[in-house]
């Protein structure tokens, strides 16, 4: 898996040579769009699998969390105590809905102006800047919980706002024809 590149001699003449896959740019940018596009489903998720242990033992059929499913026994899979049971939420069924889906709410806002913002700011400045912007996000979304219930819903529609300029702009940016 080489890649050829062309350099004019001084004579004028083109000259082709090898160079390794693995030390070409383009490797590289895979590897950046492979652990950012990863870091951006991490963030993703963070709040729909955090939300089984956040609200309270109404929500639970337990106090603790258990990450068992129906195909391995109860002693083999680790159970996480809760610190409190005090600590956990009051959020009925209902607002653990609308804060699932308030993330989806910012995703769909900007899947017609991302394109117009790419070509605008370019694809470097937006995944870097979205990327940054959804990572500090996602750092207040314990406090914004804390705080109150519309502030963490505000805070998942900015990590939805922000997560789908920078995974867009990657798909485009490398399937378009040069």
């Amino acid at each position: 898996m080489d890649t050829d590149i062309r350099h004019e001699n001084v004579d004028g003449k083109s000259s082709c040579f090898k160079e390794p896959f693995l030390c070409s740019s383009r490797f590289v940018l895979i590897v950046i769009g492979f652990f950012g596009l990863m870091s951006l489903y991490a963030l993703r998720v963070t709040m729909s699998v955090a939300i089984v242990c956040m609200t309270g033992p109404e929500n639970n059929t337990s106090n603790t969390c258990s990450f068992a499913d129906g195909n391995a026994s109860e002693s083999d899979m680790p159970e996480v105590q809760v610190s409190d049971p005090d600590d956990r939420f009051d959020w009925n069924k209902g607002t653990q809905g609308l804060i699932l889906g308030s993330f989806f709410l910012g995703y769909a806002l900007t899947l017609l102006p991302c394109g117009w913002l790419a070509g605008r700011y370019g694809g470097k400045q937006l995944y870097g800047w979205s990327m940054f912007v959804c990572a500090v996000a996602t750092l207040f979304t314990p406090l914004a919980a804390r705080t109150s219930v519309v502030l963490l819903i505000v805070i998942r529609v900015l990590i939805g706002l922000c997560q789908v300029k920078s995974s867009r702009k990657i798909c485009v940016q490398k399937t378009q024809p040069t």
